[in-house]
């Protein structure tokens, strides 16, 4: 999960780049709108996308099950 605030900045770095490159390309509420809408988007794939590795990773860090259990005595010898 240290990964998506890295691409979440850098996805908004691109984002004020590339209104100051198009000039006045943007400068339509209706594109601005659209925009945003689909940077939120890519920031829940992102974060999605995160959390399903984080949790497949989880899982094989997972000790494998005991083949045989303890005996019930006091010391376990």
């Amino acid at each position: 999960m240290v990964g998506l605030p890295l691409q979440v900045t850098a996805l908004a770095t691109v984002a004020a780049l590339v209104p100051a490159a198009a000039g006045d390309l943007f400068a339509d509420p209706g594109v601005t709108g659209a925009a945003v809408t689909v940077g939120v988007l890519a920031v829940a794939a992102i974060g999605v996308r995160h959390a399903l590795r984080h949790n497949r990773l989880a899982e094989r860090a997972m000790p494998a099950a005991v083949s045989s259990p303890r005996t019930a005595g006091a010391l376990h010898v």
